[in-house]
């Protein structure tokens, strides 16, 4: 996904908690709020956490209400989505 879609799509985030599909490895199951973003990555946090993580834009294939799919399955290292 590209920046100019994933600013579309804010509003969406932003509404509710959404699920990441496939589910990160270490975080299962878990649901996660959108705390910021800029121009390459989207900060989320989990909703029963406290650590934000990084999600680049490129990671992301689809943004639907309550979900967001990504192009494969990630894991976390250094508070990142990798």
């Amino acid at each position: 996904m590209t920046q100019e879609e994933f600013y579309k799509h804010i509003p969406i985030l932003q509404e509710n908690a959404f699920e990441i599909y496939p589910e990160p490895e270490q975080l299962r199951p878990s649901k996660f709020i959108l705390s910021n973003w800029n121009g390459t990555h989207a900060m989320v946090r989990s909703q029963h956490g406290n650590a934000d993580f990084s999600l680049s834009y490129s990671l992301i294939d689809i943004i639907n209400p309550g979900i967001v799919k990504l192009v494969r399955t990630v894991s976390i290292r250094n508070n990142s989505f990798i």
